[in-house]
């Protein structure tokens, strides 16, 4: 049986990687006989993928914003994830761990995706830990050097800690800071990443 569903944009990626080999639009979807196999038919043939490839859905990508909102010490952290435009906007930060963690999983959970449009514009972090953490969780390639990209800080008050750390990340721009009251280890630490740090623009 085959149902009708909305149509979806699927990307598929060469094993781990994110070396796109192509996108297909997803036409239908269904079961097989053992009502646990799902079965597409796509726009297109798919000579040329091969098991352990993966697959991402380009269109469950919504955009995000997050405004005027007060974040209280608590013990966790927060991810979001979109390739759309995010947008986190006059907001204040006292959790204890990392304020905003950004993931990768190609390999173990498959949880999330990269960001690629992601903005903080005029919050505060008043936290001792790392305020944003990018880790990748990808298997990196001469062809996919990175993960995450373009992500800009601005206008926004760091009070202790460790604004960022960065790991294979293209386009990360800092600039405009606040003065706060305290400023200890203001440092940001890059890794196979290109960044822009401009403290007081």
């Amino acid at each position: 049986m085959i149902t009708r569903i909305v149509v979806q944009t699927i990307a598929v990626y060469k094993q781990k990687t994110q070396e796109i080999k192509d996108k297909y639009v997803i036409n239908n979807i269904g079961f097989a006989e053992d009502n646990e196999t799902y079965i597409f038919s796509l726009d297109k043939d798919t000579t040329g993928i091969i098991p352990g490839d993966m697959v991402e859905n380009l269109s469950a990508q919504p955009e995000v914003l997050i405004e005027n909102c007060q974040f209280g010490s608590f013990r966790g952290t927060m991810r979001l994830q979109s390739r759309s435009k995010t947008v986190v906007r006059n907001c204040i930060f006292h959790n204890s761990d990392i304020s905003l963690l950004f993931t990768g999983d190609t390999t173990y959970w498959f949880e999330s995706g990269p960001v690629n449009d992601f903005t903080i514009d005029g919050c505060t972090f008043n936290c001792l830990g790392v305020r944003f953490l990018f880790e990748d969780g990808v298997q990196h390639t001469e062809n996919a050097k990175y993960y995450h990209s373009n992500i800009t800080v601005m206008n926004s008050r760091f009070i202790g800690g460790t604004v960022a750390k960065l790991k294979y990340i293209q386009g990360f721009r800092k600039e405009g800071e606040t003065p706060a009251p305290i400023h200890a280890n203001l440092n940001v630490v890059v890794r196979e990443s290109t960044s822009s740090i401009n403290q007081n623009k």
